[in-house]
């Protein structure tokens, strides 16, 4: 749902770049309607790809780490739940975009919260 000043955040672990790659790419259906795998995972209907910034890296330690070159970040990693950094490599931010689906995570991903930025 699209909200100004809100980012919506997923975190996740990937074993490789491809498969990360794989979740987010853009696909048309049938019908001509664009979608990618993490939109179905997270029923997500639209997605503007000009307000979403993706990152996989091989070594996250810190959140600073895993957030420092996403827009807006200074906003909102202080306001980041404690977690085990190291175990994830891979996010998904969706600017402007507040989430209100109820799939929180998947086999790979999972919804970390919606920030103001």
């Amino acid at each position: 749902m699209e909200e100004q000043n809100k980012v919506s955040i997923w975190i996740g672990s990937y074993d490789s770049n491809i498969g990360f790659k794989d979740l987010i790419k853009e696909r048309f259906c049938e019908e001509g309607d664009l979608f990618s795998n993490f939109m179905n995972e997270f029923k997500i209907e639209f997605i503007d790809n000009q307000f979403q910034e993706v990152l996989f890296s091989e070594e996250i330690e810190s959140s600073e780490q895993l957030f420092m070159d996403f827009s807006y970040s200074s906003k909102f990693i202080d306001k980041l739940p404690e977690k085990e950094w190291s175990n994830y490599n891979c996010v998904i931010c969706l600017y402007n975009f507040a989430y209100s689906g109820s799939e929180v995570s998947s086999e790979n991903m999972e919804f970390l919260g919606i920030y103001d930025c």
